[in-house]
């Protein structure tokens, strides 16, 4: 079987008919946006660290933005993908003892523990948190 290899600046095309932007927010609506970034703040070889952030956002009648709910996360993830440091904001008490906990479909109980409420309230934070469990 061949071997594909693609370099880093080898970007494909963009299709030709692909959206550029974002859609406009339609007054009286809500969207939630989101964002996840990977870095690797020592080389590649190093650990990890996802950085994200989500807002709700609310579309008043007038067309003017009113920022709902917004949060962001640091997490450094290390060997076997467990988490070795996390903050958020706004800051959560006991947030902190997810470090330790391995990332996955099983960190979801240690984030229900960790951040209780936040998973029935559908929070910004609630939203990046659970994707580490993704």
């Amino acid at each position: 079987m061949e071997q594909m290899s693609t370099a880093a600046d080898e970007t494909p095309a963009r299709p030709a008919e692909s959206i550029v932007g974002t859609p406009a927010r339609r007054p009286g609506s809500v969207r939630r946006t989101a964002s996840i970034t990977t870095v690797w703040p020592n080389g590649t070889d190093a650990n990890l660290q996802l950085v994200g952030r989500c807002r709700d956002l609310h579309t008043r009648a007038d067309g003017a933005a009113v920022v709902l709910a917004e949060a962001s996360m640091i997490v450094d993830v290390g060997p076997m993908h467990t988490i070795t440091g996390i903050s958020v904001s706004p800051d959560r008490p006991g947030v902190e003892r997810l470090v330790g906990a391995p990332t996955g479909s099983r960190l979801r109980t240690a984030i229900d523990e960790a951040a209780p409420g936040e998973r029935e309230a559908a929070t910004p934070l609630h939203f990046l948190l659970d994707d580490l469990a993704g």
